[in-house]
């Protein structure tokens, strides 16, 4: 990757030498770093998934994994080394994939029966050089280094493994190897560190200035214990639920509350943004997507109030937030359709609801359906019942009380779906209204049923 202008091209590949002084070479390890951290393994299909993403970024290496670790592991470096190591971006650039492996003959056989159908397959055996390990010193690591350029290594791997250097340590120590190391000019600096202190992202820049012209990444820094310097981008597969400030992914990266934020963004986005939301694939809200149907003045000041009264209890408020405060204004109406009663069955073998509904008026409707759990059966049924296209835009639950016995507060947003399988030109780009409802109880299906049939009875009203 680069640390220039975007249209500055990829230099060509070669193992232990980068023509462009000013590149830097991307290793993400988030398939194999990455999946140390607590929670976070993966199947051999979510890894490929992943990698066939890191591939679409333009990362220059991917450590697939371990393959002496497991079978599994084997299996996945081994199916992402066949097709994500041989197809081109394009740039016609294939990435690198990379796999680590102990110095024992064992291991490296192992490490390249997996990797080698990749068009450009590393291997990364590693050893250890710290006094912790081993007794040793600065003139050590050079002999080390310095030996295993000449019995042909390309890249140097120097890692920060618990995450303990600051940032000028960790710089002046890739200076150090860079001045000191014999033949460094063959081979590559790579920088790996961890973020016990929470100085991996800095330390990482430190090495980079230093001279280290490859860095060791992982997606959102997951890794062992504390992570490491982050890559950004996913947190799906990994499991690693992100906090909301974290820089560039969380969710209130691009949010802002001052008012003089908000006029200045409006006048010009580079205000107060220092990138664009688009650029790491968030899609951007837009006033056209708003729609606010016909309101009156009073009307008008009373979603005002509400939406202050939000604000002062949630310190925010989101675009679906807005459209659910005027759609419970337009739609202040009595229900068509109300939950007469429910029974639900679970179990490891399927999961179904049957729904009773009393419509306007006053004749029963019943239905059963399965799905994905009780929730999602129950939802199916009153679909069969009111045989309209819906679509849940936002489902939350939250307790407010604790214990067995917590009172469950669920929030639906719901949206008008097309039911034609075949969109004509004038309905595909047609933007329906959002429409939300709550419900509250001990019993999450109940709440979670009269929380849709109220967001579904204004999306009716609206529509009549």
């Amino acid at each position: 990757m680069n640390n220039g202008t975007r249209s500055r091209s990829r230099p060509e590949y070669i193992p232990g030498h980068i023509p462009d002084p000013c590149y830097i070479r991307i290793l993400d390890t988030t398939l194999r770093d990455g999946e140390q951290a607590p929670g976070a393994a993966m199947t051999a299909e979510q890894k490929l998934r992943i990698a066939r993403q890191l591939a679409k970024l333009g990362v220059d290496v991917i450590e697939a994994g371990f393959p002496s670790a497991s079978q599994e592991d084997f299996n996945a470096v081994k199916m992402i080394a066949e097709e994500v190591g041989k197809k081109c971006n394009d740039d016609e650039y294939v990435p690198v994939i990379v796999v680590i492996c102990r110095c024992n003959e064992k291991d490296i056989r192992t490490a390249w029966e997996a990797v080698k159908e990749a068009k450009r397959p590393r291997l990364m055996p590693f050893i250890a050089t710290s006094p912790i390990h081993m007794e040793s010193d600065r003139e050590f690591l050079y002999e080390i280094f310095g030996d295993v350029i000449k019995a042909g290594a390309t890249t140097l791997g120097v890692g920060d493994t618990v995450g303990i250097t600051m940032p000028l340590e960790f710089g002046k120590l890739i200076a150090d190897i860079k001045a000191n190391t014999p033949g460094i000019e063959n081979a590559i600096i790579s920088a790996h560190c961890h973020n016990d202190l929470g100085h991996a992202t800095a330390n990482t820049i430190e090495a980079a200035r230093a001279g280290a012209r490859q860095l060791e990444v992982t997606i959102n820094g997951i890794g062992e214990r504390a992570g490491n310097a982050a890559f950004e981008e996913v947190e799906e597969f990994s499991g690693m639920h992100l906090q909301p400030h974290k820089a560039i992914v969380g969710d209130n990266a691009f949010l802002h509350e001052s008012g003089i934020h908000q006029d200045g963004l409006l006048k010009h986005r580079g205000t107060y943004e220092i990138l664009s939301p688009e650029d790491i694939g968030y899609e951007r809200s837009s006033g056209a997507n708003m729609v606010l149907g016909k309101l009156r003045e009073d009307e008008i000041e009373s979603v005002f109030r509400n939406f202050k009264a939000m604000a002062e209890k949630t310190k925010r408020v989101t675009d679906v937030d807005l459209k659910a405060l005027v759609s419970d204004k337009v739609s202040d109406v009595e229900p068509i359709w109300k939950l007469g009663g429910l029974q639900v069955t679970c179990g490891t073998l399927n999961f179904s609801t049957s729904v009773k509904l009393v419509s306007i008026d006053s004749s029963t409707h019943v239905a059963c359906s399965v799905g994905k759990g009780p929730v999602d059966s129950a939802y199916k049924a009153v679909d069969l019942i009111v045989k309209e296209g819906v679509k849940v835009v936002e489902y939350s639950l939250n307790t407010v009380t604790e214990g067995t016995d917590a009172i469950a507060t669920v929030h639906v947003v719901v949206r008008k779906e097309n039911m034609n399988s075949h969109k004509s030109t004038l309905t595909e780009n047609i933007i329906y209204p959002t429409f939300s409802g709550i419900g509250k109880g001990v019993d999450v299906v109940v709440s979670s049923v009269e929380a849709y049939l109220t967001a579904l009875n204004k999306m009716l009203h609206f529509k009549e």
